[in-house]
């Protein structure tokens, strides 16, 4: 999980927003089952360093970790928080892999790979919005840049309304092309979100242009929330750096760390 933090170790901090930060010194002596040390220091890019260094109360974070000691049928897997550039808190749980990897138990450390799921939507348009600040889509474009314009090899996909995709539609989820997550249990094979994680887990075929055939069910457009927004939505991030020259990226969630 250490090699996801780059990313995603931001994101759970924003639910801390309301603990209390501090330049000042606390010696709490409140009697917890859960004793608070900072993290350990590896050799993987982050200074760790201890909440109090930084300003940060441990105390709300010691009665959050008796909370979810207490209830141990919690979904949180992990909680790592960097403040002015240092890993402050790193906490781990047990729990279950995804359900398209069948819901199997997992102890998750920091060296455990995460399916980031609907949180990569984040990143991707992130990245897109710095790509485009920054003149990185090829031709200057912008948000509105036709998406296939970007791959000449997918030339026979250039076709009827799938001409008109635009990188805004792909972030956005609004491209009219078929996604269905909703009709089958994703426990079965006929879930687009199960198929795509399986073909990504079992074929060498091209990602991006196994999203960019699906079949178009509505006219891009704001209105039309239709594509899966990790799988598509990576398609854009693909375009970006295709536009950048960086070469190609898989979209799939068991094989990308972020």
């Amino acid at each position: 999980m250490r090699a996801l933090r780059h990313l995603h170790r931001l994101l759970p901090a924003f639910l801390l927003l309301a603990f209390g930060c501090n330049n000042g010194e606390w010696d709490y002596q409140t009697p917890v089952d859960w004793v608070y040390r900072p993290p350990a220091q590896v050799n993987d890019g982050w200074e760790s360093a201890s909440l109090q260094s930084v300003g940060v109360d441990r105390l709300p974070l010691v009665t959050l970790m008796n909370e979810l000691r207490a209830h141990g049928r919690h979904l949180v897997h992990g909680i790592v928080i960097v403040r002015h550039g240092k890993l402050v808190f790193e906490e781990y749980f047990p729990g279950l892999t995804h359900p398209t990897f069948g819901e199997e138990p997992v102890v998750f450390d920091r060296e455990t790979t995460h399916c980031l799921s609907s949180v990569t939507k984040s990143f991707t348009a992130t990245l897109l919005g710095i790509a485009i600040e920054r003149g990185f889509i090829a031709g200057g474009g912008g948000i509105d840049q036709k998406v296939l314009e970007l791959f000449p090899e997918l030339e026979d996909l250039n076709v009827g309304q799938r001409r008109d995709v635009t990188l805004e539609h792909l972030v956005t989820m609004t491209s009219g092309l078929e996604w269905d997550e909703r009709s089958y249990s994703l426990r079965d094979s006929r879930n687009d979100l199960t198929a795509w994680m399986s073909l990504a887990r079992t074929t060498s075929e091209d990602l991006v242009r196994a999203v960019l055939a699906r079949p178009m069910v509505a006219t891009p457009t704001w209105a039309t929330a239709t594509a899966g927004g990790s799988r598509v939505g990576n398609t854009a991030l693909e375009s970006t750096r295709r536009g950048v020259g960086e070469g190609r990226v898989s979209s799939s969630c068991p094989s990308s760390t972020w």
